[in-house]
């Protein structure tokens, strides 16, 4: 869907920034104030290019999925 309406990985960046609350309640990585499992959910799947990006998100959610965390739960459902 972002590429149709030609929303880039930056892009993106910035929307989901915008949605701080998105991840309460998941396990944040070892070090980190927050969970971001969605966002980096989200970004793992626009760069799929094998780029050093891709790379670290994949790494990321690999890392936060090992903790438990899981990526974006409708409100509804917590």
């Amino acid at each position: 869907m972002a590429v149709a309406w030609g929303i880039g990985p930056e892009q993106m960046r910035l929307m989901l920034d915008d949605f701080p609350l998105l991840d309460r309640g998941q396990p944040a990585l070892p070090g980190e104030a927050q969970s971001t499992i969605t966002r980096d959910s989200v970004l793992l799947a626009m760069s799929q290019d094998g780029s050093e990006e891709a790379r670290a998100a994949r790494c990321r959610v690999e890392k936060a999925m090992r903790e438990g965390a899981i990526p974006y739960i409708p409100a509804e459902f917590v």
